[in-house]
């Protein structure tokens, strides 16, 4: 819990840190850490995309480690992102599911959490956030009360594009704790801000830029589109007249740009081009590290919140967006850190985001409050060197079922207690259950996957799926009728 005498502790433990470093902040690695939204394992040409072609992703890759066995927390946005944030499974915050601008408004990742930001910020690094944050709409739960100096972006799940106007019909796009806009692409803002971050950097004071992009969730829209938000939470007069004023601040489209015809093909023409102009964006980020000669002592992390929503790929796995299969929570990781990992590298680790934090707080030398545990552990000596880490259980939970892996195995218990039980040595796609085969194995996993949920949610409320809200809701009109 963050207070005040959490934070001088934390203070003087971080400065005993820097100390036995000799103090010296160029020798602290830079963070640029990009997540993207609704990106699926088979969306980058480096992870086998013939649709998508992202050479600047796969630049990156070529000159770091790219992970074939790296997962979300969450099967959907906010679960991932407290877990990214805290370094633990997100029910130990509450936030299991999706927090919705509809229904959660007095919901959020509240500032007694102690984030990856609140401690490399106490060990000295400067913290900025531009983008996503998803952890709260209410100006309490802001960025800026959760260890990040600087916060550029939207709170909510998404926003119109070009207008940044949320599914309630409100501006949703903040500088500081503050609502106010600034023209442009969301996309492409995002990308202004990271790299006008990176030129105004101090020398002497390494930062930590975290960008969660908006991109590829929906609404669909490109760069040079007129309002191609799927219709239907603004009446038909605010939908024409919000055209109307948005669509004079869009750029014209370059000379030959067209649209597909079918709306099927538009919607994947569409998705094409958001994924390509994030990869430009990333290119762009990339080059002003190094015309600034940051480029070998930045860690540069790229990944996705959870798997691919319509239109998008899983590649060889099952399921997307939502789901407990592994297309729903395996995805793209790559790293780049020129001066300690070398380039080329592949690793089937099995990892999931809450490592991110003790593996940043270890690279940066940024210690950890007494007392602090995170479900996380550090991979640091896996980007030194090739080196195994040691066996874990994995798990993940939503209101509808849980799943864990134990190494090769992957079992899935649904809500109502029916397994699946897979091989994933031998089967990628979990095409073959094998729960009537392997019976003593499924009654270990079950008890163990039961254990895991309930100290996880000991004594923690857990958000209410918006759809269990609106069941709610019904059933309480039905009685009172």
């Amino acid at each position: 819990m963050k207070n005040h005498s959490l934070q001088a502790a934390l203070l003087f433990i971080s400065i005993a840190a820097i100390g036995l470093i000799s103090c010296q902040a160029q020798e602290r690695p830079n963070i640029v850490f990009i997540m993207a939204d609704d990106l699926g394992y088979g969306d980058l040409s480096v992870y086998g995309s013939e649709l998508i072609q992202t050479p600047n992703l796969d630049k990156l890759a070529a000159r770091g480690i790219q992970f074939t066995d790296f997962h979300t927390n969450g099967m959907v946005c906010t679960p991932t992102r407290a877990a990214v944030l805290t370094g633990n499974y997100q029910q130990r915050t509450g936030l299991s599911e999706v927090v919705a601008c509809r229904w959660h408004t007095n919901v959020g990742l509240e500032p007694e959490e102690t984030t990856f930001a609140d401690v490399l910020k106490l060990g000295g690094y400067h913290t900025a956030l531009f983008g996503k944050w998803h952890l709260g709409v209410e100006e309490k739960y802001n960025p800026i009360h959760n260890g990040f100096n600087e916060f550029a972006g939207f709170t909510s799940g998404n926003v119109d594009y070009h207008s940044h106007i949320n599914l309630n019909r409100d501006l949703d796009w903040w500088q500081q704790d503050k609502i106010k806009d600034e023209p442009g692409y969301q996309t492409e803002i995002i990308a202004q801000h990271a790299i006008r971050y990176i030129q105004n950097a101090k020398k002497d004071e390494p930062f930590c830029l975290y960008l969660p992009f908006g991109a590829p969730h929906t609404p669909n829209q490109r760069p040079y589109s007129k309002v191609e938000r799927v219709p239907g939470h603004l009446s038909k007069k605010d939908q024409e007249a919000f055209r109307d004023s948005i669509n004079q601040t869009i750029p014209k489209p370059p000379e030959g740009y067209k649209l597909a015809e079918s709306k099927q093909d538009r919607f994947l023409d569409i998705s094409i081009e958001m994924v390509t102009f994030l990869d430009d964006c990333v290119g762009k980020i990339v080059t002003e590290l190094e015309r600034k000669g940051l480029i070998d002592n930045t860690l540069i992390i790229f990944t996705s919140d959870n798997g691919p929503r319509k239109m998008l790929s899983s590649g060889p796995f099952k399921g997307g967006k939502g789901s407990l299969n592994e297309g729903g929570h395996r995805v793209p990781m790559i790293m780049s850190w020129p001066s300690v990992i070398e380039a080329g590298r592949v690793s089937d680790q099995l990892l999931m985001t809450m490592d991110l934090f003790p593996t940043l707080a270890q690279a940066t030398g940024s210690a950890l409050p007494k007392g602090l545990k995170l479900d996380g552990t550090s991979f640091l000596t896996l980007l030194k060197k090739e080196q195994e880490m040691p066996h874990r259980y994995c798990y993940w939970g939503k209101s509808s079922g849980r799943a864990m892996r134990d190494g090769q195995w992957k079992y899935i218990e649904n809500e109502g207690g029916t397994g699946e039980l897979y091989n994933l040595t031998q089967d990628l796609a979990e095409a073959n259950n094998l729960a009537a085969q392997e019976s003593k194995r499924v009654k270990k996993y079950s008890a163990l996957i039961n254990t895991w949920y309930e100290e996880v949610t000991k004594g923690v409320e857990q958000v209410i799926n918006h759809k269990e809200i609106t069941k709610r809701a019904e059933e309480a009109r039905k009685k009172s009728k």
